[in-house]
């Protein structure tokens, strides 16, 4: 049979276990029946299966660490290349599952683009500002043990777009509706009729954006006014260009299944005011109808409350360098043999670990670099993938400084009033306790796809940028002090841009992956959703997908094993 890392499970254990062996023929075990292991004694320890070699006093068993003259190896039953909320969250649903897990992150911090900060008594994020507690979300905060720091926003804030030279607020009831600002007479009657049910149907049946539905139920001036600042500040990204089936697939498929269509268009505007979105699962915490959430230091809890209970099961600073197919199974099956992964570690030396699946949560186009060798027609679709560039900037004002006393979500802004910034989140409004007294955080963002040209500015210029955006919305003409400018993070590849035809991409992926890389398994928001309660969501369907595998597998390879006995 030859030698080598073998995945290996005893047929008749009273507990299910998995392991690696070094294997040649077989032998008798005691406890559990005959195990085609060479030479080895098999005992139960803790509810584990370990193998000892007769000739060795040491066990090869999970995550046991031994050292080579060149590099240090390691196993594990599933490798995690990303530490940000999908990894994390599928991470610790796997550890708690009783799964070896090991989690490998490049930068120095767990989070990914997860990202709070803490400085001169004020609290920010660089990445996502807030989540809707989601009934996954709030179960894993309950498992984190994160309870007592979950923060929630009112959830009577209300939102804004900026529209000539005036803040229009986003109704929030048919009433408020009729008496909407924002649109003009003869917009709210286009969008009436959509509401009822007049809208022309989709008769080409093609893919449509995001833009073309919107104006065939709802009109031009809710497509201009509405929804591409709602766009723009959200996915960074441009209507024009966006899959409404990718990016809003809930909507659409009401549409598909032959749906009303005022339902299409309730469910639109739903979705435009998502603080209507409400938990309709039973979960023990109970929270506000619309709230908006985050933890008490930010999001970044999150993360990093996964990396205290995995503890030494997650390694920062660790780069993915190269992956291999393990080529030693005894049935010569890649599904069998696992994958070996060398990682570039913090102390320049090489760490190999050796395991049995693999979970990609990183980026598209990281993702695309280290499966090319394997699969470079999918690796060149992964690349394909858009992610434009766009600014995070932090600046805090003195309250003085204001046309009114700030109480609200935030307020977006079309592309067509050629103001720059895509939208600014009243930070200080929605957790008052992150700033000192007597000031007032933004956090706005700048950039996306509809804005290209960013990417040759500096920060300097980026945050004068921004600075003269909000002394024309929020600031008094008179206010002549300069912000506090807490924090300026590029994200030169931001936002994944569902464009059309990813929906059809990703199928093409996963199925070269699935069939040319068992046991290698994709996340990241180029596939969940943008959202951080998407991520969350994927992060606990990955671990019971990675779960469900790992099984069948074992049972496969012990029917293989003993009918070849």
């Amino acid at each position: 049979m030859g030698s080598g890392f073998l995945w290996w499970s005893c047929p008749n254990a009273l507990v299910k276990a998995t392991y690696f062996v070094r294997h040649n023929s077989k032998h008798s075990c005691k406890h559990h029946g005959t195990c085609w292991i060479s030479g080895s004694k098999l005992y139960i320890r803790r509810c584990r299966v370990f193998v000892q070699r007769k000739e060795s006093s040491r066990a090869t068993c999970v995550a046991t660490t031994t050292t080579s003259q060149e590099t240090e190896q390691g196993n594990c039953s599933v490798l995690i290349i990303g530490s940000g909320v999908t990894g994390s969250t599928a991470a610790f649903q796997l550890a708690e599952a009783g799964i070896d897990v090991l989690v490998a992150e490049k930068n120095e911090k767990v989070g990914g683009n997860v990202i709070s900060k803490n400085a001169q008594g004020f609290i920010w994020e660089e990445g996502p500002n807030t989540f809707q507690p989601t009934p996954d979300i709030l179960t894993m905060v309950e498992k984190l043990n994160l309870s007592d720091n979950l923060v929630l926003a009112d959830a009577k804030l209300p939102r804004y777009v900026f529209f000539g030279n005036k803040l229009h607020k986003i109704p929030s009831s048919p009433l408020e509706a009729c008496n909407f600002s924002l649109l003009s007479t003869r917009g709210k009657l286009r969008a009436f009729l959509g509401a009822i049910g007049f809208a022309p149907m989709n008769l080409e049946r093609k893919e449509e954006t995001v833009k073309q539905f919107v104006t065939r139920h709802l009109g031009e001036e809710v497509y201009e006014r509405l929804v591409d600042p709602f766009i723009s500040g959200v996915y960074a990204g441009d209507p024009a260009k966006l899959s409404m089936k990718a990016a809003f697939k809930r909507v659409q498929a009401l549409e598909e299944k032959g749906v009303t269509q005022s339902l299409v268009e309730g469910a639109l505007l739903r979705m435009l005011e998502s603080k209507k979105k409400t938990v309709k699962k039973e979960t023990k915490m109970k929270v506000p109808r619309g709230s908006l959430g985050s933890f008490r230091e930010g999001l970044q809890m999150y993360p990093l409350s996964v990396q205290s209970k995995l503890s030494e099961k997650v390694k920062v600073g660790w780069k993915l360098i190269k992956l291999e197919k393990n080529e030693t199974a005894s049935d010569g099956t890649h599904r069998s043999s696992g994958y070996k992964a060398t990682f570039e570690t913090p102390n320049q030396s090489h760490k190999v670990i050796y395991t049995r699946a693999v979970i990609f949560t990183s980026p598209a186009y990281i993702t695309a670099s280290l499966l090319r060798p394997f699969i470079p027609a999918a690796s060149e679709l992964l690349d394909q993938i858009y992610y434009p560039c766009v600014f995070s900037v932090s600046l805090a004002y003195p309250s003085s400084s204001f046309r009114f006393p700030l109480s609200g979500f935030g307020h977006l802004i079309p592309r067509s009033t050629k103001i720059r910034t895509l939208g600014t989140i009243w930070s200080s409004s929605l957790f008052p306790y992150r700033v000192p007294e007597g000031y007032e955080l933004l956090s706005s963002y700048i950039g996306g796809a509809q804005d290209v040209d960013i990417t040759s500015m500096s920060e300097e210029q980026v945050v004068k940028q921004v600075d003269s955006d909000i002394r024309k919305i929020l600031l008094k003409e008179d206010s002549a002090f300069l912000p506090k400018v807490l924090g300026v993070r590029r994200w030169e590849k931001a936002i994944p841009q569902y464009e059309v035809g990813h929906l059809q991409r990703i199928e093409t992926i996963q199925k070269q992956v699935n069939e040319a890389l068992p046991g290698v398994f994709l996340g990241g928001n180029y596939l969940s959703g943008i959202s951080f309660g998407d991520c969350v969501s994927f992060g606990m369907q990955l671990a019971d997908r990675v779960s469900t595998y790992l099984q069948e597998n074992i049972e496969m390879y012990s029917k293989s094993v003993v009918s070849k006995a």
